[in-house]
């Protein structure tokens, strides 16, 4: 399996992520619009974000992206192509099409801010790990 990314795209947005402790389970089209109302507010002593989904409080962290990095928000779709030189004669290409541009990172915690040993929290450390790993 190889990954294609395109990021030749001159006309991204610029898009705030939401990471949002929730997990549905399902994959089909929704009318958000119609059952869905998001409401958020900013505190102003932390600078954390306030939001309610369905009734449950969520407090969102802003998360450092790591410097010289761009994030993207992506579309995936799988494709497969011709390879000879594989014994079946194809593979499975991801491609992965970049949405927008992410100039902000927010991750929400249930009534509070994520752990210190959050994944996103430790997005940044991440970033230093692999930069040590590939020199």
């Amino acid at each position: 399996m190889s990954i294609e990314i395109n990021k030749d795209s001159p006309h991204l947005q610029q898009m705030t992520a939401n990471l949002v402790p929730v997990h549905i389970q399902y994959t089909g089209d929704a009318n958000t619009n119609e059952y869905f109302s998001p409401s958020k507010s900013t505190e102003t002593a932390s600078g954390n974000s306030i939001a309610f989904f369905r009734g449950l409080k969520l407090v969102g962290q802003p998360i450092e992206l790591p410097a010289n990095s761009t994030a993207y928000l992506v579309n995936k779709s799988e494709s497969m192509v011709a390879a000879p030189e594989t014994p079946q004669g194809f593979k499975t290409v991801n491609n992965y099409i970049p949405e927008g541009k992410l100039d902000t990172l927010v991750a929400y915690g249930h009534d509070t801010t994520l752990p210190s040993n959050s994944q996103y929290a430790s997005l940044v450390e991440w970033d230093t790990i692999s930069n040590i790993i590939h020199e």
